[in-house]
């Protein structure tokens, strides 16, 4: 099956002539997901009547505006076809458009992502143009990808990126498949019928499209965090851990998954895991064993990013965990006076608890081990938080020296801390958004913890983006 996206606001005819042009695909094994993004009543209900004619049509309603990288987010989630494919509400497209997607990828069936030509439509006049070869680098000179002629496997699970109000969420969900390493492929033939009309954002918002590019290019010029997951002769919650990341909002992120000399039968198992997720991003390294710190410090050296979050191989984050980190640590600093000591980490809440066999289900023995502190003398009397709670800035740790103490058996990252706040300022957000896994090879099981919750980890990604809603990105 192919699931069809549309975001549509205030069209009637555009959406009827394009569910005259998708009922008449040569290829019939489809859906079409539509997300009215609140428009008015009256064409709300006219889009609700196509639902009604065809099972095959499905309709969502935003409760307000909330743009077309949302909406068309909102489809992805729900869609149930083996191969994704967006088409705008005032688009045309040519009979044979999901044949050709669909023999593309059953022909090449390593690849990934298809894009196509596509046929610039302004009044009468039609130009066809062909699709740009792949190249990697080029994408850091312009967008080589039309959106309306693009398609890809469900599996890759690929977003618009929402940060990108006026147009360049497709660019940038163009620039993190090629960080991952995705497979791409070209079809010379035409997909679409663009229609580059007033009220098309390459028109109406040309200037703030440019700006966005700009800042996007710079922004995927190298990844912004470094994750480090340190692991030894132990396997049996690495694939969890790495999901989690593979699962975050946040997207332009390297993990670094430092061996710190396991055996070798474990460390085939490590890398059959890692392998397993065919991601660019993770970067497997061994080393001889000297220990959790000397791993730690290890991957700081090896990072390529600006900031610097920490996962053990049996913890895990809520999905929004590096997005929240990020954009907040940011957004402060930007309105900081030069003179005030910055920000150099930030933390949220974490939960103790153990993860059921669905993988989705916790329960929980503690619901929250992380607290703020005012002074930098409260942190020496007590660790305020857990290493897979925090982000921090990894300039501020390359310029001062400081890394973690391989002297130390135990409690390394509260030396750290405590050295580090010498440095910067601590941010602690009350937002639940990791899991330091309970068993009983880790430091905060005791056999006295009872359980006081059990939770989805869906509802809790749910109870972050609401309780999100107050900060100011």
């Amino acid at each position: 099956m192919i699931s069809i996206v549309t975001a549509t606001y205030n069209r009637t005819k555009e959406i009827e002539n394009l569910y005259n042009s998708i009922k008449k695909q040569t290829h019939k094994d489809w859906e079409w997901i539509i997300v009215d993004d609140y428009s008015d009543i009256k064409n709300y209900h006219f889009v609700k009547s196509i639902t009604l004619r065809d099972p095959r049509v499905k309709l969502l309603r935003n409760f307000n505006n909330r743009k077309q990288e949302y909406s068309r987010n909102r489809a992805i989630k729900i869609a149930k076809g083996d191969i994704i494919t967006n088409i705008d509400s005032d688009d045309d497209i040519p009979i044979n458009r999901l044949e050709i997607i669909n023999d593309s990828f059953e022909r090449e069936k390593g690849c990934d992502v298809l894009y196509g030509g596509w046929t610039l439509v302004r009044g009468d006049k039609k130009t066809y143009f062909s699709p740009n070869p792949y190249n990697p680098e080029d994408f850091f000179m312009a967008n080589r990808i039309n959106n309306n002629a693009s398609a890809w496997k469900r599996s890759c699970n690929l977003f618009y990126d929402e940060d990108y109000p006026y147009g360049c969420g497709d660019y940038s969900l163009w620039m993190c498949a090629i960080a991952r390493g995705l497979r791409f492929m070209t079809a010379d033939i035409n997909l679409v019928f663009w229609k580059n009309n007033p009220g098309c954002h390459s028109i109406d918002k040309k200037y703030e499209m440019e700006h966005e590019a700009i800042e996007l290019r710079k922004f995927w010029s190298k990844p912004k965090i470094s994750i480090i997951m340190p692991t030894y002769n132990r396997t049996t919650y690495l694939k969890e851990a790495i999901k989690s990341v593979m699962k975050q909002t946040f997207t332009n992120w390297e993990l670094l998954v430092v061996d710190d000399g396991s055996k070798e039968k474990d460390v085939e198992d490590i890398k059959f895991i890692i392998d397993g997720f065919k991601d660019a991003r993770i970067k497997y390294f061994r080393k001889e064993n000297g220990g959790l710190s000397s791993a730690l410090n290890y991957g700081l050296d090896r990072s390529n990013g600006d900031y610097i979050a920490l996962l053990d191989d049996d913890d895990i984050w809520m999905c929004y965990h590096l997005k929240m980190l990020y954009k907040t640590i940011i957004s402060v600093n930007k309105k900081l006076k030069k003179e005030a000591k910055p920000i150099g980490a930030i933390y949220g809440q974490c939960a103790v608890g153990e993860i059921r066999a669905d993988e989705n289900t916790i329960e929980v023995h503690n619901d929250g081990v992380c607290r703020p502190f005012v002074k930098r003398r409260d942190l020496i009397k007590a660790n305020y938080l857990t290493t897979c709670s925090v982000l921090f800035d990894k300039k501020i740790v390359y310029r001062k020296g400081l890394y973690f103490d391989e002297s130390l058996n135990t409690h390394m990252d509260w030396d750290f801390w405590i050295r580090l706040s010498k440095e910067v300022e601590f941010l602690y957000l009350g937002i639940k958004s990791s899991i330091y896994r309970m068993h009983n090879n880790n430091m905060l099981a005791h056999p006295n913890n009872r359980i006081v919750g059990v939770t989805k980890i869906s509802s809790w990604e749910d109870m972050g983006k609401v309780q999100m809603k107050h900060l100011e990105f």
